[in-house]
């Protein structure tokens, strides 16, 4: 039977829907963006069953577009705003070791 894990009245779906709602690779965590304690979407990890919530990212901007490492070590997301306009960010799962990532299109480097 299905039954809500967030119990939280914010948006716990990422702005728009955005894929803001992630299970890890082994089914044990799930990364979503929430609205739960500030304006902009902020990105957070819980255990399955919904206990252990904890907020991963605290910078300013919007996080969007999540994805798990294979082996579920660590999360990238989009952030918005950002330099430029928004960028590309990879950390450990816990939060910790944030950091840009350098993209090109292909053939346009």
């Amino acid at each position: 039977m299905p039954f809500n894990v967030v119990r939280n009245a914010a948006n716990d779906a990422g702005i728009g829907g955005d894929n803001g709602l992630l299970w890890s690779p082994d089914g044990s965590r799930i990364a979503f963006v929430s609205t739960r304690d500030t304006k902009d979407g902020e990105v957070f990890v819980m255990k399955a069953d919904g206990t252990a919530v904890k907020r991963v990212t605290q910078e300013a901007g919007t996080e969007s577009l999540l994805s798990w490492s294979p082996n579920g070590r660590k999360l990238a997301f989009q952030r918005y705003p950002s330099t430029p306009r928004w960028a590309f960010f990879v950390m450990n799962a816990d939060g910790s070791g944030a950091h840009q990532v350098s993209w090109a299109l292909p053939g346009k480097r």
